[in-house]
């Protein structure tokens, strides 16, 4: 039935990639609800993404401003990052408690995974989530992060192995 349609036109759009598939149902029950009572009836009346970058620019829009200045202060860094550096790249302080509930419903969101509690690692559940987020960023402020970026390696780095081994 209209399970079926829906399915098979994700399937058809997504070409069988897996993670599109993914990224294209997680956002329909982001818009929608898990029970998708809200969807179109008709399967061609539902808005379905281009591309993988679409579907997930429009889940990044649905994000708290916490959530989203971890996941652009993240790909700064790279596929996984460490939380410390997030906080330290971010022009304006962001609150331990603030970033760890956004770490939280972004694990949630299947978007994070968290990699260590100490010291607090993540990573980037896909890299296009880290590309994604990354080509959101300003070019002025991603320089700008990447060179407070800079200063939080060369201080983490001169405290010698203890400081190095935290950023391995």
């Amino acid at each position: 039935g209209r399970r079926l349609e829906i399915a098979a036109r994700i399937l058809s759009r997504a070409q069988g990639n897996p993670f599109f598939i993914q990224s294209i149902v997680i956002g329909l029950r982001e818009t929608y609800g898990d029970s998708l009572a809200g969807i179109p009836e008709r399967a061609e009346d539902i808005a379905l993404p281009h591309s993988v970058q679409e579907v997930l620019l429009s889940r990044l829009d649905r994000l708290g401003e916490a959530e989203r200045a971890l996941l652009k202060g993240g790909s700064v860094i790279g596929r996984v990052f460490a939380l410390d550096a997030v906080r330290v790249i971010w022009s304006e302080s962001l609150d331990s408690d603030v970033v760890d509930d956004a770490l939280r419903r972004l694990n949630l969101a299947a978007l994070v995974s968290i990699e260590s509690r100490a010291p607090l690692f993540a990573a980037f559940q896909h890299v296009l989530i880290r590309d994604v987020c990354y080509t959101t960023l300003l070019p002025g402020v991603r320089q700008a992060m990447h060179r407070r970026f800079v200063l939080y390696l060369e201080e983490a780095l001169g405290q010698g192995a203890r400081g190095a081994s935290a950023l391995l």
